[in-house]
């Protein structure tokens, strides 16, 4: 069976290639979230290859990236965030995913651009055939913040939960840095002052994906899944100290972004600002990835937060880019879960 593979039209194909991931991948959201992701992009339009079977004309695998500039020691380079890789099921054997990210690569990378993506497991199987290692691994850290009697049953559980939940809550308030620093919900959009220290925070990094005003309101506020939660920290003249972004998932939470000098009274505030907030609404547990060698990983263990599964991290660039070496250290990154694909 012959398998061809050549770029996509993301507006020509729009409708295909919305229905082909809508089939392949369970959290796709259809043409709602194909239009804000691949054409709505403040920073530019998606890029997407596809493989077809040359016998029916029938379309049997993608493999997508989406603009992301990429600060490499104060330098902005063009960068790319991987994403929405699907292989039809009946044509799942290596050959055909590594000749299509093959593809993707070898033009996204070109004249000293940058791709990163955070692989699953069978993706990372095709990065190694490609003689692709891992730069790091995020890291998922967890923190309780209500423990659920319903676990126990019945009175025995309110007897168990109540004062083990009070212990919690106490922690937080008696046992973590204090600060005169306060965290309030975001009112509006972002603007200059997010964007300002975003850029402030990225410096302290030698690797930082850009946040612009634009791209965190896109991203953040305008998804079609549904606003994610911010809060910020506001100093003197105005002028943003810390932000984070919150997204709920039922009974569970991820922070999804926390820009703010690592162990700065904002990061503090803001750590104590979502978990009580969360608890409030009767959110059980609140997960923070973050890269293995991440500065903010001290500030979550401080704060109650242990160490789960990790997953790889992956930078690709073309042979002679000479920002190799330091783009391929995850050590160098500044990343959180808001730098995964979407």
């Amino acid at each position: 069976m012959a398998i061809a593979i050549r770029e996509a039209d993301v507006e020509r194909d729009a409708a295909a290639l919305a229905s082909f991931l809508a089939t392949q991948l369970a959290d796709h959201g259809g043409t709602a979230r194909y239009d804000w992701l691949y054409r709505r992009n403040p920073f530019g339009k998606a890029r997407a290859w596809v493989a077809w079977n040359e016998a029916d004309g029938q379309m049997v695998g993608v493999a997508a990236a989406f603009p992301r500039p990429i600060v490499v020691d104060g330098r902005p380079v063009a960068g790319w965030n991987l994403g929405d890789f699907a292989v039809d099921p009946r044509h799942r054997a290596l050959g055909p995913a590594i000749r299509l990210q093959r593809a993707l690569l070898d033009d996204v990378t070109r004249g000293g651009a940058l791709a990163y993506d955070h692989p699953s497991a069978s993706m990372l199987a095709v990065y190694r055939w490609m003689k692709v290692e891992p730069a790091g691994h995020v890291v998922r850290y967890a923190k309780p913040l209500l423990l659920d009697g319903r676990l126990a049953g019945g009175v025995l559980g309110r007897l168990v939960s109540t004062p083990a939940t009070a212990l919690v809550r106490l922690a937080d308030a008696l046992g973590r840095p204090r600060t005169t620093a306060s965290a309030e919900a975001m009112g509006g959009r972002f603007g200059a002052a997010a964007e300002d220290l975003a850029r402030r925070v990225g410096a302290s990094c030698r690797v930082a994906a850009l946040r612009s005003a634009a791209y965190l309101n896109w991203r953040y506020l305008d998804t079609p899944r549904g606003a994610h939660e911010v809060m910020a920290v506001i100093g003197s003249n105005d002028a943003c100290e810390g932000f984070s972004v919150v997204r709920r998932e039922g009974r569970h939470a991820v922070l999804r972004d926390l820009v703010a000098e690592p162990d700065s009274p904002a990061v503090h505030a803001l750590l104590r600002g979502v978990a009580t907030e969360l608890r409030r609404a009767g959110v059980q547990t609140l997960s923070a990835p973050a890269l293995e060698t991440s500065p903010l990983v001290p500030v979550l263990r401080r704060w109650g937060f242990h160490p789960r599964e990790a997953t790889p991290f992956v930078v690709v660039t073309g042979s002679e880019n000479p920002l190799r070496d330091v783009v391929g250290s995850g050590r160098h990154w500044l990343l959180t879960d808001g730098d995964r694909d979407v």
